[in-house]
């Protein structure tokens, strides 16, 4: 019992550290009750199970970086977790607040902005060691993300 309850806890932060911040940077309301945008959770909280299915999936996108490939889908995400497809998906739905690929797409445009921080310079490089396959969803998945293009968040940054 207590296990699931850590995992469910678990669930629930990365819930609120990934999908509530974009939410609210959406200008989103927090407060139950308020209306929804679309693809946010419709219940206050995911159940256990989509709790506990999430992180094993966050446990897995962070420890073997899988959001890294290209050629990722969500049937190689769910069988990595060991879940069916739609498990994973209501988990990420329910959980992130948002869909399968712009659950990656943001781990993916985190990992992009920690290598221009590092003071990577050429972008195209940048997008496709964080797993894009296109500098184009690079560049939006980037913008959605930060608010800025790469050029204007590296722009913003101390040279190295």
């Amino acid at each position: 019992m207590f296990g699931l309850t850590l995992v469910g806890l678990i669930a629930l932060t990365s819930w609120l550290a990934f999908g509530a911040s974009e939410h609210v940077r959406q200008g989103g309301p927090l407060l139950a009750g308020e209306q929804n945008l679309p693809n946010e959770p419709t219940s206050e909280t995911p159940s256990a199970e989509a709790a506990a299915n999430f992180a094993r999936i966050e446990h897995l996108i962070e420890t073997r970086s899988l959001f890294l490939e290209p050629g990722l889908r969500l049937a190689d995400l769910a069988d990595a977790a060991a879940l069916t497809p739609r498990e994973a998906s209501h988990a990420i739905n329910a959980c992130f607040g948002n869909n399968f690929s712009a659950y990656i797409n943001e781990h993916r445009a985190r990992h992009a902005q920690g290598l221009i921080d590092a003071g990577a310079k050429t972008f195209l490089k940048v997008a496709m060691a964080s797993g894009f396959s296109s500098k184009t969803a690079f560049n939006e998945a980037f913008k959605k993300l930060t608010g800025l293009t790469p050029t204007e968040y590296a722009r913003g940054r101390p040279e190295s």
